[in-house]
């Protein structure tokens, strides 16, 4: 028993043109450790760690998330978030990439090889493109710049989980 949805691929189709290739997924009732990989969790209910040396900002997103109903953890520097993320995993993580010691690249390089699946929002100073497209390179789901609005973050925090949960289904099914 489960619910059918179609979903739409881009796939290459000539040099230049790309077409919507439909995949048709079943979504299982879950078992076992296909629960664990993807739960019926309401989006608001997934786990959060937010790294930012800014104490204003960690304690501002912080209690804002909080109250959007995430399950926030934040931490003030990235070594502190590498330890963090030896003991337990998140569903998403949001970095400063300018902090000292461990920055966000080192942030997001130690999430992406210890959890590839886990989305990583980063977070950039106006004027700093480059490093909004390296990270983005290095496997970045999304950026903002700061200062950014809360409603902004919440926004593509959601938007960051869905496509996870989304992908998360899909490896279930066995799609490319």
């Amino acid at each position: 028993m489960g619910a059918r949805f179609t979903v739409f691929r881009s796939i290459k189709h000539t040099k230049n043109q790309f077409i919507a290739q439909p995949i048709s997924i079943k979504i299982p009732q879950w078992r076992g450790e296909e629960r664990e990989m993807v739960d019926n969790k309401n989006i608001t209910e997934r786990s959060i760690l937010l790294v930012d040396n800014e104490k204003l900002i960690r304690n501002s997103f912080g209690r804002e998330l909080r109250e959007e109903g995430f399950a926030v953890t934040t931490i003030a520097n990235g070594s502190e978030a590498i330890d963090e993320l030896e003991k337990k995993r998140y569903d998403l993580v949001i970095t400063d990439l300018m902090m000292p010691g461990v920055d966000g690249f080192g942030v997001l390089k130690a999430v992406k090889k210890r959890f590839p699946q886990t989305a990583v929002i980063v977070l950039a100073s106006y004027g700093d493109m480059q490093s909004v497209t390296d990270a983005l390179h290095l496997g970045a789901d999304d950026f903002t710049l700061k200062p950014c609005d809360v409603d902004e973050l919440v926004f593509r925090i959601r938007r960051c989980l869905e496509r996870q949960r989304l992908l998360q289904m899909l490896a279930i099914q066995g799609q490319p």
